[in-house]
């Protein structure tokens, strides 16, 4: 039995972290406002923002275990902050680009 790509592409996915993702950042976001912003369901331990490209940012925030980001993903999903819908996700990484930048 031959691997089809679908089994490959799963197989360089790697379990979901207890990184949640913020898509929609407006510009300027604060450590201070994405805290407030997951207040309901638990500070996170660290928040980055990263600036990949002109029209859009995003965010990452790290929360003590998987399930209190699981619930942040639930409860926050599509909140207003700074004038923006956010949108948030699990962060999962890619096995093969890790693999990548690193070599």
């Amino acid at each position: 039995m031959t691997a089809n790509s679908t089994d490959v592409d799963m197989q360089e996915i790697e379990p979901p972290t207890q990184l949640v993702q913020m898509k929609n950042v407006p510009w300027g976001l604060t450590e201070e406002q994405a805290m407030e912003f997951f207040k309901e369901v638990g500070k996170p331990s660290e928040f980055y923002i990263v600036l990949p490209a002109e029209r859009y940012t995003f965010g990452l925030a790290a929360f003590a275990n998987l399930e209190i980001a699981e619930k942040a993903v639930q409860q926050c999903q599509n909140q207003m902050c700074g004038g923006r819908n956010i949108m948030l996700q699990l962060y999962v990484r890619n096995r093969r680009r890790r693999l990548e930048l690193a070599g």
